[in-house]
């Protein structure tokens, strides 16, 4: 986070002193009752070489307070919220297996400037301080900007939208990478991502998402 984003965050929180998304609880912006309230997703089957990704976590389901938390995160400017929910994030990869490094799904340089700081490099600093592994926030980007991913009508419009979107840095060769974005939907944009870190050498990508609309 840029000096600047990071006044005004402090600013944002003297303003709009912090209250849980899902209760309104004080001086938390997601207490552990709502947490414990969202639900789990059962776990993604994925079929040989239908995805370029190897597997996909994510740790809640997209519904009630944990919509609402993304919503705080994505458009709200609550920053905060991120640190909350990639705890979760971080036991799932933990629980699971050995990676080499975790690599944020990247915004357009264009929505970046517009929003001021990309939610899934927040969830990726987090969990890669708790997995001891670094953040690598440059090895993956978006090479352009089409239309949003919401505005997307079916699966094969998403991945239209994101086909050839993104490129890699030649730095995950060999590597075994964990891939981190908010919400899961087809998992077009992860898929898309992924195929463009197999593409520069990457041995294994493991997606983790904060969220999986079901």
């Amino acid at each position: 986070m840029t000096l600047l984003g990071q006044s005004f965050q402090r600013a944002l929180e003297l303003v709009l002193p912090a209250r849980c998304v899902g209760c309104g609880k004080a001086r938390t912006y997601l207490c552990d009752s709502c947490i414990d309230s969202m639900d789990v997703p059962r776990p993604r089957t994925i079929v040989a070489d239908a995805y370029a990704f190897d597997g996909a976590t994510s740790a809640v389901v997209y519904d009630g307070v944990a919509r609402d938390a993304v919503h705080q995160l994505k458009f709200r400017n609550v920053r905060a919220i991120a640190g909350y929910m990639a705890m979760p994030m971080a036991r799932g990869i933990l629980a699971s297996l050995a990676l080499d490094a975790v690599v944020p799904v990247p915004l357009h340089r264009s929505r970046l400037r517009e929003r001021g700081y990309n939610q899934a490099a927040l969830l990726g600093k987090t969990i890669a301080e708790q997995i001891d592994v670094p953040c690598e926030p440059t090895w993956l980007t978006r090479a352009h900007q089409l239309g949003r991913q919401v505005e997307a009508k079916d699966v094969a419009a998403r991945q239209a939208n994101v086909r050839s979107a993104f490129s890699s840095s030649t730095a995950v060769a060999g590597l075994r990478v964990a891939l981190v974005d908010d919400v899961m939907t087809t998992g077009a944009t992860l898929n898309a991502a992924s195929a463009a870190l197999k593409a520069a050498g990457a041995l294994e990508v493991h997606c983790y998402t904060l969220a999986r609309d079901v």
